[in-house]
């Protein structure tokens, strides 16, 4: 994109207009919708964040297979991390539901003293 509009500003602008729709509809539609299903998966729960980093970050760590380990260990740590959220919720509302039961409400005196 900015390489169109540095094409576009600069005066050539069906170079600029042909560059930004190229990126536009090729490159996102390409990256998107044909990539990211390939790679990371149709059904993930997976944002694109934490996909493209995963991405990036598995071709840094382990080069071409990078691809596809980088997402599945992305996509790993943020289960755990899920289920670990998950069982402190439920730990949470284990001890809510002790204390409650172990406050004892006293009954009110109706009459005056």
């Amino acid at each position: 994109m900015p390489i169109g509009v540095y094409l576009v500003t600069t005066g050539h602008t069906t170079a600029g207009v042909v560059d930004l729709l190229w990126g536009a509809f090729v490159v996102v539609t390409l990256a998107d919708g044909v990539l990211r299903p390939l790679l990371v998966g149709r059904k993930s729960h997976m944002g694109i964040l934490p996909a493209l980093i995963g991405l990036f970050g598995g071709i840094e760590l382990f080069g071409f297979i990078g691809l596809l380990l980088g997402p599945m260990l992305v996509g790993l740590a943020l289960a755990i991390l899920r289920l670990y959220a998950q069982g402190r919720a439920r730990r949470a509302a284990l001890e809510r539901a002790d204390v409650r039961a172990r406050v004892h409400v006293l009954p009110r005196k109706t009459g005056s003293a």
